[in-house]
């Protein structure tokens, strides 16, 4: 009886240990989800990325985009110019087109060289994307649209590239100062931080909820948000106010983000 026992729970360890086996060699081989990601530069004048500091901050940023978030086949990349007209400011579109062969039946030795291929076609595509990225970056905007920054209208391009249901990542290289003075035939007032930041955090807690409702009928989605801001660490507070990022912070997470980081 007692070695019936032993052996019933020798099998049924057994059982687990291979369909654990199973699932991780499963969970191992399952190929990436294409993801989108979405990169906000900022043209508008109170942010110059060509200044040394700046410039090497964003280009290690752009490294990291494309070492991160180009990896398998309908990975993309769009980048969006933050100024006047932001919503209508789409400056680049790439789409990740290496494609593995099927080696379904295939010899070890197939497999290998299939994949050998495809790394080999995938590092041309990241070179390609990452010059065309760091001329997105340097080119300046010398139009009227540089006097003013809406910040706000990425919302809505959020929203729109998260619709088909795949990961976004979002990326500001910006200095999240939304700029939007009145003017004559505006409807509603919009934020201007350069005359009125926020004073405080509580005012920008207070301030980014009252403005989610403006984004009620959006389905936000959850993406991940990363914040590169174009300050040295000894920036004073009055040029890093820190309730500008506080805003921000409170916004995003008040539309559902799953993260929002700053670089």
């Amino acid at each position: 009886m007692i070695v019936e026992v032993f052996l019933r729970v020798t099998l049924c360890c057994l059982c687990v240990t291979l369909c654990l086996s199973c699932s991780e060699e499963r969970s191992d081989s399952k190929p990436h989800q294409p993801t989108h990601t979405l990169v906000f530069m900022d043209k508008s004048l109170s942010t110059n990325s060509n200044l040394d500091y700046v410039a090497q901050k964003y280009n290690t940023v752009l490294d990291g985009i494309v070492a991160e978030n180009v990896r398998t086949t309908g990975d993309q990349i769009t980048v969006y110019f933050i100024h006047e007209n932001t919503a209508q400011a789409r400056a680049l579109s790439l789409t990740v087109r290496s494609e593995k062969d099927d080696v379904g039946n295939a010899s070890p030795t197939d497999v290998e060289a299939a994949q050998m291929a495809f790394d080999l076609s995938l590092q041309r595509e990241k070179a390609r994307f990452r010059k065309k990225l760091a001329a997105k970056l340097a080119q300046q905007n010398t139009g009227l649209s540089n006097q003013r920054t809406d910040v706000l209208a990425s919302i809505s391009l959020i929203a729109e590239a998260g619709a088909d249901g795949d990961p976004v990542t979002v990326y500001y290289l910006s200095d999240m100062v939304e700029s939007m003075p009145a003017r004559l035939n505006d409807q509603a007032p919009r934020r201007d931080f350069h005359k009125t930041p926020p004073a405080t955090e509580a005012q920008a807690d207070e301030w980014a909820k009252a403005d989610v409702k403006t984004f009620a009928d959006l389905s936000f989605g959850s993406p991940t948000i990363r914040i590169a801001l174009p300050f040295e660490p000894t920036a004073s507070r009055k040029v890093n106010n820190p309730a500008v990022s506080r805003y921000w912070q409170t916004l995003f997470g008040e539309l559902g983000a799953a993260e929002v980081e700053e670089l």
